[in-house]
This record gives structure tokens, C-alpha cells and sequence, in this order.
């Protein structure tokens, strides 16, 4: 094998390596998403509206309203529901990677978030930031898969001295 012809090639794949490895988010343990959250709670999607973008060279967005079903941490400021914008797509059809996956209008999640610098709610760590419930199972979806409602409660618990 020539070492001339082939370092190129391997310095090309190291670069791939960790461009990619850069690309990924860091999971955060279950202490840290409920220590950096201020509210947690279990909502339900009673609107997703997608907004058509402002110019041409904006992203349309879409708005997520939910009820709060049940607050784990943390208490809202009244029976408005809360409402989360995100990245849309053109015609629906385009996953985004990272982005914080509610889902549709009646389903159910747990989301972790804060509200931002605007006065908006912003997810904790993005896509990590909402466990979507499974309807018929009752089971916690996406980055809760494998926790339970019952780990989480005891996690905030601890964190609140009870």
C-alpha cells in the first residue's frame, strides 16, 4: 500500500469522523434535563399551526399550543395554554433533525423547557427537550424510551429536597 496515496484518504475520513461526531447532540442524563428545566410538565397538543415564512429566505415555522394535563415541576401562570415555535417545513414532508417533535393535535407528551430571553418557551436541549406518550400504551417515546413517569417524579422529588 502506498503511505502517500492512502494519507490523504485517511485524513479525509478522520475530518468525516469528527465533523459528524461534532454534528450530533450531547443526551443529557435525566438529573441534568430536569436540573436545567424550570418547568416540566405533562401537556396535551390542542393546536399545530404552520405559519408560512416571512420572506423567501426565512424558514416557515409552526406554533404548538398546549394544555398543561398535569405540572411535575414547576407552576404556569394561568389556563392559557403555551405555545412553542419551531422550525416548519414547506409541505410538511421534511424531518428536521434536532428539532423538538410534538405530537399531533390530542397526543400527549412530557416537555422540559424554560422560558428564553423574548419571553418564548425554549425546549431543553432540543429534540430531547419532548417525550412524546404513547396513546395506547401509556409508555414515554423518542429520548424517554426505556424512563418512566414514576423515575421521573422521583428525580424531581429529589431535586426538590422531598
Amino acid at each position: 500500500m502506498n503511505v502517500r496515496r492512502s494519507a490523504p484518504l485517511l485524513l479525509l475520513v478522520a475530518l468525516c469522523l469528527v465533523t459528524g461526531a461534532d454534528a450530533m447532540i450531547r443526551t443529557l442524563p435525566l438529573s441534568e434535563l430536569v436540573q436545567r428545566a424550570d418547568f416540566v410538565f405533562v401537556v396535551e397538543v390542542i393546536a399545530r399551526i404552520q405559519l408560512p415564512a416571512p420572506t423567501p429566505k426565512d424558514p416557515p415555522m409552526i406554533d404548538t399550543a398546549v394544555n398543561v394535563v398535569r405540572p411535575l415541576k414547576g407552576a404556569w401562570k394561568g389556563p392559557e395554554p403555551i405555545v412553542f415555535r419551531t422550525l416548519g417545513t414547506i409541505d410538511g414532508s421534511m424531518y428536521i433533525e434536532d428539532q423538538p417533535g410534538f405530537p399531533a393535535k390530542g397526543g400527549r407528551a412530557v416537555v422540559f423547557f424554560r422560558m428564553g430571553a423574548t419571553g418564548a418557551p425554549l425546549c431543553i436541549n432540543g429534540i430531547q427537550g419532548v417525550w412524546v406518550i404513547d396513546p395506547a400504551t401509556g409508555e414515554l417515546q423518542g429520548m424517554g424510551t426505556g424512563k418512566t413517569l414514576a423515575e421521573l417524579e422521583t428525580e424531581i422529588a429529589a431535586q426538590q429536597g422531598r
